[in-house]
């Protein structure tokens, strides 16, 4: 069975219109959207079916799987931020985990991500550039394009720079713990944080894959599928994101942008030069 849903958009202080723009959609009116919900199972977020297929259903009874896929417009810089571990969430009720994976879709020139620790360092230290507004000079600094695909587990420091469009899948978590806000007054939870992250070095970008990639986590697998003709795809139980290609799947059309989620097994076709990312092998 296939199905497809009603986005939700989200307006973020950093956020814009690029989503809108980038895939042909009608604005609805909100000046600064940061993100926008393609599949979501929260629960104060859950994205609604539609189609006739989903006609009186929710989500959750027909595709209950453990993973948030959305779309980023960072117009500005994000904060800086981490996710908390699953050792930090063993010690702590009320929060999860969140592993996160990101595909640039468009990038200004000379716009970053930056990502994890470049080299070793410490609790102390790390506090002390927080206060001092130096923690994002010690982050990996990637100047991203479009295609970069970058992973980010839960206790790596993060932000993703102003000028990216991005897809992220994730965990299906909430929790965030903000360090740096570039002086725009938000709560901060420096102490949350500190408990939680990873201080060694890291790396985490990935680029110059090739026409197929397949990257496991513990918690999902994403596989990228670059078309280099028109092509076909069988997904078994998982979520085809068209981030680059219109797609015809049990004879309906889904344009650039949409989201194909597949309960069983399903062929679905797509064109010269398309991008999807398949996402299945859901695991709590």
């Amino acid at each position: 069975m296939i199905y497809s849903v009603r986005p939700i958009y989200k307006e973020k202080i950093w956020g814009g219109r690029r989503i809108f723009d980038f895939f042909h959609r009608l604005a609805d009116g909100a000046d600064k959207v940061g993100e926008s919900f393609e599949f979501s199972l929260l629960a104060d977020s859950p994205t609604p079916l539609k189609g006739e297929a989903g006609q009186g259903k929710a989500l959750k009874d027909v595709f209950d799987v453990p993973v948030l896929i959305k779309y980023i417009d960072a117009r500005e810089n994000l904060s800086v931020q981490v996710h908390p571990t699953a050792e930090y969430v063993g010690r702590h009720a009320g929060v999860k985990p969140k592993f996160e994976v990101w595909y640039v879709l468009e990038a200004d020139k000379g716009a970053a991500i930056y990502c994890g620790f470049k080299r070793q360092t410490t609790r102390e230290e790390v506090s002390k550039l927080i206060r001092g507004g130096g923690i994002i000079d010690i982050l990996n600094r990637y100047e991203v394009q479009a295609g970069d695909f970058l992973f980010c587990p839960p206790g790596t420091v993060h932000a993703i720079g102003k000028g990216v469009l991005l897809c992220e899948v994730q965990q299906q978590s909430d929790t965030t713990f903000r360090m740096f806000d570039w002086s725009r007054g938000r709560e901060l939870h420096i102490k949350e944080a500190l408990d939680t992250i990873d201080y060694r070095k890291s790396e985490h970008l990935i680029r110059n894959y090739g026409s197929l990639y397949r990257f496991k986590t513990d918690y999902f697998d994403i596989t990228i599928v670059n078309a280099e003709k028109e092509s076909k795809l069988l997904i078994e139980d998982g979520i085809a994101v068209c981030v680059a290609a219109a797609v015809n799947a049990g004879g309906r059309a889904f344009n650039c942008g949409d989201i194909v989620i597949v309960s069983g097994k399903e062929e679905i076709k797509f064109e010269k030069n398309g991008v999807i990312l398949y996402v299945s092998n859901f695991k709590e």
